[in-house]
């Protein structure tokens, strides 16, 4: 009898094997980072695989009471097959806000010493983003790898968590951890402990939940700046603080829904629109982006929509998007004639997407991106993998794979860029990537199962890096038909589904028969890796049980949590920071007027130190020298820039190096066009690639540039002012904040762009478009020659190849030179223009309150009433965040 132990946590499994671990890469050694449901019945014939035959088993298995029962039914099936199954339940599941598991035949055990319980508290607020840690009710020492968390994001460090504590506490092995937070950091709490688990740690958890959510927060913080406003004691004329506040509430949320060919994406988004509204054409030839805006507002059913030419450059760094045509309840077929026309490059639809639940300051975004490598825009190919590397606003991104059809060129190189991001960007990283196995009812259930599909997508993710994928089967046809069906229904339309769509509903109905035990394998939400927080969510809405079946209202749930669990904590922070920085400068100004509030002798000397504060004004700024000196200091972009843009021109070496050794010889002229045409992807790729980079290069140049700008331009305030120990006036030291406090709009401006009726528009951006090869190398050889001398065409291709990346690189560089010098020129603008104003309208205001005593003493007595506001203001404001 084989001796079996099996521990599983979420999609998680630990096997040992007559007390020893599968070899690393044997078939049961893959099943470990899969969720039970998918190996469940492929368990008991790997078992027997890998121990030459065998057929009889005792199994001890530890997890929830539903994984059991799931385990149990795989193994009556291999009973009857003629295995001899005995099998043990462990410690079975245990309750969401308190669990104990311990794994002790996993691990060694510890010294006598280390065995006591270790008591660790953690406070993570995911609106100002802080941690607070206690061990043993004291803080950690400085110097431990705890003390790392105090200003990070949550995701950015709980996968590291129990490796830390086992390092701090040297071994130990037995940890009671309460943790005060948000429910959705509650959850990875509890995954990184199912995993630490599996290591063989013994863990107790508890949870104390915050009060209020992070929606209820940004709901507080917008009624507070209105109550600001109304009262009038912060600057809302302020360009950085609109900015920044505006900034915090764009409702936009964006979600790309990314494929390669045939993966049934259109048909995917149709399923959760409800309707037949995108055409589900071959995503290969898709001429357009699809941007679908969610208006909670407008009828069910019902989109408007307008379409657009490809963005024109009216200035060497501005695009601006140009309107062709719009429609007001559009249908498909106004849609396919938009997406057939070249002219087109990108369509924008707004109505009621119902899956999604409705926010006050979120609207879902939902794209329907071109395939990666489009044949008829490679515009539209860069847009497909700038959406996988914006590490800025990191977008959630549903990837949709072919579940009965793996393995393309395409996805090889678009899962590399995806493996990329997902492996740099920490926990947030990895959730925002969601992997959709779509057309989950193409294969015939009594010849193959869904686990078997499941595993298959799975070995090809990590096969292409993807590591631990959140794999989501679907069956998008299903809820399509399902929902259209419906919509019909509530509208009286008589007929509600085509022939051939009624003929597919029903033969989808008998697959997925909610009353038929033999189809119980094909409930999709089943071997989904949702968090109990989704599942009650799905709960509530009270959907058709074969609706859920498909998988499509799970996965509106997920895109739902995500939103929860990113979206609003990141708004709530900028929000929170630009109102803090608001009362601050607020706080300066009037702080200033307080200074005032001298007798005669000590304002005679404020006189005195303002009028010297004017002369040293005028004599200090000579505008040329000083411009010849910024421009010449500031004309090298910075160091983190160039090294940046370096390590990018590096990247086309080993692509290149590459196809220098597989593109050589003597091959037919088919071959010569396969092989080809495959190196013509893989540098559109590589293209888009470097021009995406580039283009987050720019974006982060110009904020490094702000940055030097703004730290010269403080230096410069603190150049005008005396350092001197014999007079200490704190109203120079308000003048000086209050100086500094000018929003320094350093951007590009637009307005006589916009006052113009007409501007030249460009078809053209700073890098070149792709175009290699082409197609005629296979018409040089047709009917001519047998063979092809492929090193030969790839050696006079690469000539131009190079050429064409290094011209990619210089006109880079020099985009992105031009938008520095375009920064320091604003910045000698501002410095000539409105800081000349700014600076002579408070001196000006100054001298007058200084001459006439009535104007002083309102002026002292308005500050202090504005003070009192801002601080009652100020202790509200903070209070929004509290935990």
């Amino acid at each position: 009898m084989q001796q079996i132990e099996i521990h599983h946590r979420t999609h998680e499994t630990r096997i040992l094997i007559n007390a020893q671990e599968p070899a690393a890469y044997s078939p049961l050694a893959m099943l470990m980072t899969q969720p039970l449901a998918v190996w469940a019945e492929r368990l008991f014939n790997e078992l027997r695989e890998t121990l030459n035959g065998a057929r009889q088993f005792e199994v001890r298995f530890q997890s929830s009471e539903a994984d059991w029962q799931t385990l149990a039914a795989a193994a009556e099936k291999a009973r009857a097959q003629g295995m001899d199954i005995v099998l043990h339940p462990c410690a079975s599941g245990c309750s969401v806000v308190q669990r104990t598991v311990a794994y002790p035949s996993l691990i060694s055990q510890p010294p006598e010493g280390q065995r006591s319980m270790q008591h660790i508290e953690i406070t993570h607020n995911p609106f100002t983003v802080n941690t607070a840690i206690l061990v043993n009710g004291k803080q950690p020492a400085e110097g431990s790898p705890l003390t790392a968390y105090r200003e990070q994001r949550l995701q950015r460090w709980v996968e590291g968590l129990f490796g830390d504590l086992d390092a701090v506490f040297n071994g130990a092995t037995e940890f009671k951890l309460t943790f005060k937070g948000v429910e959705s950091d509650w959850l990875d709490i509890n995954e990184a402990a199912e995993k630490a688990e599996a290591e063989g740690m013994k863990i107790t958890l508890e949870h104390a939940p915050f009060a209020k959510d992070g929606e209820k927060r940004l709901q507080e913080l917008v009624k507070l700046k209105e109550k600001a406003k109304a009262e009038n004691f912060l600057d809302f004329n302020d360009g950085d603080f609109l900015h920044n506040f505006q900034k915090a509430l764009d409702r936009d949320f964006d979600v790309f829904v990314v494929a390669t060919m045939s993966s049934g994406k259109s048909t995917l988004i149709n399923s959760i629109l409800g309707q037949d509204l995108l055409p589900a054409a071959n995503e290969a030839t898709t001429a357009t982006i699809a941007e679908i805006y969610d208006n909670d507002g407008m009828p069910d059913g019902m989109f408007n929509a307008t379409c657009y030419a490809q963005p024109g450059y009216v200035s060497e760094i501005e695009c601006k998007e140009q309107k062709l045509d719009e429609a007001k309840s559009v249908k498909k077929e106004l849609l396919t004639e938009w997406n057939n026309n070249p002219e087109v490059f990108k369509i924008k639809l707004e109505g009621n997407i119902q899956g999604i639940e409705e926010r006050q300051h979120v609207r879902l975004v939902l794209t329907d991106t071109p395939g990666p490598n489009n044949s008829q825009n490679s515009e539209h190919s860069r847009t497909t993998q700038k959406c996988i590397q914006d590490e800025s606003k990191q977008p959630l991104i549903i990837y949709v794979l072919n579940g009965t059809q793996l393995g393309t060129d395409d996805d090889k190189h678009l899962l590399g860029l995806v493996s990329k991001y997902m492996n740099k960007g920490g926990k947030q990283g990895k959730d925002r990537f969601l992997f959709v196995a779509n057309k989950m009812d193409n294969f015939d259930p009594e010849k193959e199962n869904v686990p078997d599909v499941l595993g298959r997508v799975h070995d090809y993710l990590e096969s292409n890096g993807i590591s631990h994928p959140l794999v989501y089967p679907v069956t998008a046809r299903l809820a399509y038909l399902l929902r259209k069906e419906k919509a019909a229904l509530e509208r009286g339309d008589a007929d509600r589904l085509t022939r051939a769509e009624q003929g597919d509903l029903n033969k989808l109905k008998f697959s997925f028969d909610v009353d038929e035990q033999e189809t119980r394998d094909m409930d999709m939400e089943q071997y989904m890796p949702l968090s109990g927080r989704a599942k009650e969510k799905l709960d509530k809405r009270k959907l058709p049980p074969l609706l859920r079946r498909s998988g499509i209202p799970a996965l509106e749930s997920i895109i739902d949590e995500y939103i929860d669990k990113y979206c609003f904590p990141y708004r709530v922070k900028h929000a929170y920071d630009a109102l803090l920085e608001a009362i601050r400068k607020a706080v300066n100004k009037n702080e200033l007027e307080l200074q005032l509030d001298q007798d005669a002798k000590a304002l005679e000397q404020i006189k005195a130190a303002v009028a010297e504060l004017n002369a040293r004004k005028d004599k200090s700024f000579d505008l040329e020298v000083y411009k010849e000196r910024i421009e010449r200091e500031g004309k090298a972009l910075p160091e983190p820039v160039e090294k940046t843009l370096f390590a990018i021109q590096q990247e086309r070496m080993p692509v290149l190096a590459d196809l220098d050794k597989r593109l050589h010889g003597e091959v037919s002229p088919l071959e010569a066009s396969r092989l080809l045409g495959g190196a013509n992807k893989e540098l559109l790729f590589l293209h888009n690639k470097m021009v995406n980079a580039y283009e987050e290069e720019f974006k982060k140049a110009q904020d490094a540039i702000r940055a030097d700008l703004k730290a010269e331009y403080q230096a410069y305030v603190q150049s005008l002012f005396p350092e001197s120990n014999e007079l200490k006036l704190p109203l120079l030291d308000s003048i000086k904040r209050s100086l500094g406090d000018m929003s320094l709009d350093l951007g590009v401006r637009n307005e006589d762009v916009q006052k113009k009726d007409k501007y030249e528009w460009q078809e053209r951006a700073w890098y070149n478009p792709f175009r290699w090869f082409g197609d005629s190398h296979t018409q040089e050889y047709a009917g001519t020659r047998e063979v092809v001398d492929l090193g030969d065409r790839w050696a006079k291709a690469k000539t131009e190849i190079e050429t064409a990346l290094r011209g990619l690189v210089e006109n880079a560089q020099v985009h992105i030179q031009f938008g520095h010098e375009q920064l320091i020129e604003d910045y000698m603008a501002f410095m000539t223009q409105q800081f000349d104003k700014h600076f002579s309208q408070l001196m000006a205001e100054l001298d007058a309150k200084l001459s006439d005593q009535q104007q002083r003493e309102d002026a002292i007595a308005q500050a202090k009433a504005q003070l009192d506001r801002i601080n009652s203001f100020e202790a509200k404001l903070k209070a929004t965040l509290e935990v």
